[in-house]
């Protein structure tokens, strides 16, 4: 099938100014499916949804409405954007993360289901050692993590750090639309030359963990757009574990606890790297999947 103006599929569904809405989710499922993305319709829908302003159940509706020179116009460039493999969360500028909507950018790791792993191994932990009140988030991207757990825990209180300003920003933007910015303070600052006057009950960190050779292998959406600084983790993935794992002991509370994600493959490297750093009472919890995505460990002296 040939390709219309601006890379829309020349079909019979081709959305022109008599087009439909109804015609403009076939159209664009078509698109993606032909640039190999997966749930084309459901994304078809979420593409027209955010360039028209329409929930879900208006585009059901509204299917015979027709559609305005001007309203193609967005329709066919946030489909040829996602075309392009460029991630939805980018294209609407939010991903829900903890049933909160956070604010994203091209600076920002996208916030995943599997660090939800994270979050709610924490919070089972709390309910058996009580609720932390003082928290770090180190590399904190979005402020997804932290955000989450201020949201559970009222009386806490936490930073997060991030070496990329434009992290820091967006960072900062979502404590204050989700009502956090008197709890939680962003920093710009890498770790570990960041120097805190305190301990910490509960360090939280999403680093890097994708070993340097396999970046090419990931999917186009992520290694094309997400930032390199937060995807690469050095040789074997495990770089700023080590420093995380090195330099972290100093700042936390005797029983503090560390909680990190990590990747595929390397739950026994992640184990021995936390032990060999002092920490104990190690634990690792899986993700849905059944996959061990997350270490939580503490520090007794």
């Amino acid at each position: 099938m040939g390709l219309g103006r601006a890379g829309w599929p020349a079909s019979r569904n081709y959305v022109n100014s008599t087009g439909t809405i109804g015609d403009a989710v076939r159209s664009i499922t078509h698109h993606l499916e032909q640039a190999g993305i997966d749930e084309a319709n459901r994304e078809a829908r979420l593409i027209i949804g955010y360039a028209l302003g329409l929930t879900r159940s208006e585009i059901i509706h509204r299917n015979d409405e027709k559609l305005s020179e001007d309203q193609i116009t967005r329709c066919r460039s946030f489909a040829n954007r996602r075309s392009a493999r460029e991630p939805m969360a980018y294209l609407i500028g939010e991903k829900e993360f903890w049933s909160l909507p956070f604010k994203v950018s091209p600076e920002t790791l996208i916030p995943r289901p599997d660090s939800e792993t994270l979050v709610d191994a924490v919070l089972d932990h709390a309910r058996k050692a009580g609720t932390p009140k003082r928290l770090l988030d180190i590399g904190t991207g979005s402020g997804c993590l932290l955000a989450a757990l201020l949201s559970e825990w009222p009386e806490a209180t936490g930073i997060g750090i991030d070496n990329n300003e434009g992290a820091v920003s967006v960072a900062r933007l979502n404590l204050d639309r989700l009502g956090l910015a008197e709890r939680g303070e962003i920093v710009a600052a890498t770790w570990p030359s960041y120097q805190p006057r305190e301990e910490f009950d509960l360090v939280i960190s999403n680093p890097p963990y994708v070993p340097t050779a396999d970046i090419q292998t990931l999917d186009p959406d992520v290694r094309d757009y997400e930032p390199l600084s937060a995807l690469d983790g050095g040789p074997d993935g495990l770089k700023i574990h080590r420093e995380v794992a090195d330099q972290t002991r100093a700042v936390m509370k005797t029983r503090g606890l560390i909680a990190v994600e990590f990747g595929i493959g390397q739950s026994s490297y992640i184990q021995q790297t936390y032990c060999a750093a002092g920490f104990d009472s190690i634990h690792i919890h899986k993700d849905l999947n059944g996959t061990d995505r997350c270490l939580l460990a503490t520090v007794t002296n």
